[in-house]
């Protein structure tokens, strides 16, 4: 800061005295104006504004007549002011053009903003810093990104109903062909051997109703007979309550096999499943019957079986 002479007030022109008496009030009215607006940008311009023209009008008027414009005048367009004004003015106006500024540095909207006291350079020029802009809003975070919900797994397709299948039965059971359920006997003359069908599928016959483990008996001339049926079916379900009792016939006994099944308990009829020989050569189902063998070769015969007859 340049230092100023203490020059009373009393010593300039009268003219001189009241143009700086204008100037500073009109600074001093700037300064209260300035303080009740919030405004603070708006404010900091029209009280400069107002300081600058006061004191600059009044002071490059009454020295106009008596210095040159270049060593006492403020010259509006490039803001500089000679040294000769500097000491003319005094520390009077430099002290309220400095209370001026400090008094409006305060918060506006948004931010501070300073109104900086000219700044004096080799060329005394005077420097008026732009308000500085406020800090941006704090904004809320963007929510993120919702986290995708796991879909739930597709419902599982009903299983197919069951269909009706093959059995294959042969006194030789190697003959059936590979991967067909096989039927054959497990006493009587045409006994098979568990090596004979190691790895296969076995539905075992029993011929003369002495094996209850076999899973079914086989009713005609030569084997079982009808009356036999109903001893077999019970020793069988009591050992194997759980299981079903299978009695093969031919159409032509199949009557007098029922008749002999209905003496017993009847949670034990409900459990028996009849094996009915009708070889036509076409497959087909005999009405009450869950299985039908419908051919016979010289190799091995062929059964439809309905879902549930065996296993």
């Amino acid at each position: 800061m340049i230092p100023r002479k203490n020059i009373p007030l009393s010593l300039f022109p009268d003219a001189l005295r009241a143009e700086f008496r204008t100037g500073r009030d009109a600074a001093h009215r700037g300064m209260r104006r300035a303080m009740r607006t919030r405004n603070s940008r708006m404010v900091t311009g029209i009280a400069t504004a107002a300081v600058v023209g006061g004191i600059t009008v009044g002071v490059a008027a009454s020295w106009s007549g008596s210095a040159p414009s270049s060593a006492g005048t403020w010259h509006a367009v490039t803001g500089t002011r000679g040294a000769a004004f500097d000491d003319a003015i005094g520390e009077k106006a430099s002290a309220a053009s400095t209370k001026f500024q400090g008094a409006h540095t305060r918060q506006g909207n948004g931010g501070t903003v300073v109104a900086h006291a000219p700044a004096h350079g080799n060329g005394g020029t005077s420097v008026t810093h732009a308000p500085a802009h406020g800090k941006a809003p704090v904004l809320p975070a963007a929510p993120g990104k919702p986290k995708a919900t796991a879909k739930p797994p597709a419902p599982a397709k009903p299983a197919p109903p069951p269909e009706p299948y093959l059995i294959y039965d042969s006194v030789t059971p190697t003959a059936i062909p590979w991967g067909q359920r096989v039927a054959t006997y497990s006493d009587g003359p045409y006994q098979a051997s568990s090596a004979s069908v190691a790895g296969r599928d076995v539905l075992w016959i029993d011929t003369n109703g002495s094996n209850i483990d076999a899973n079914a008996l086989d009713v005609e001339p030569g084997d079982a007979t009808p009356a036999g049926a109903a001893a077999w079916v019970s020793a069988r379900l009591y050992k194997h309550p759980y299981d079903s009792a299978i009695v093969y016939t031919m159409r032509a006994e199949w009557g007098a096999v029922l008749a002999s099944i209905q003496t017993l308990p009847s949670w034990m009829q409900n459990n028996v499943r009849y094996w009915i020989a009708d070889p036509t050569g076409t497959p087909h189902m005999v009405p009450g019957a869950m299985a039908t063998q419908w051919y016979w070769g010289s190799s091995y015969d062929i059964t439809t079986a309905n879902p549930g007859f065996w296993r």
